[in-house]
């Protein structure tokens, strides 16, 4: 069954049988942007998850949803 490396590990802390066969897919993620969105606007938008990645936001939401954290970006 395909599920994320977070809640792999968390499924093998709470002791389930479980085992791992292969990686299936890594995933960076990103926003797409339409080329006429104005500079201005995607500095703040980075501003903004940078915010969120520096006090520990992302982290945060990445955890409680199962996603894995070593791509976080």
């Amino acid at each position: 069954m395909p599920i994320s490396e977070k809640y792999f590990d968390k499924l093998k802390r709470e002791g389930a049988p479980i085992e791992s066969t292969v990686v299936l897919a890594e995933d960076i993620y990103s926003i797409a942007c339409n080329p006429s969105v104005p500079d201005e606007l995607i500095g703040r938008m980075q501003k903004g998850l940078d915010k969120v990645i520096a006090d520990g936001t992302q982290a945060r939401l990445f955890e409680k949803y199962g996603i894995a954290t070593d791509q976080q970006q």
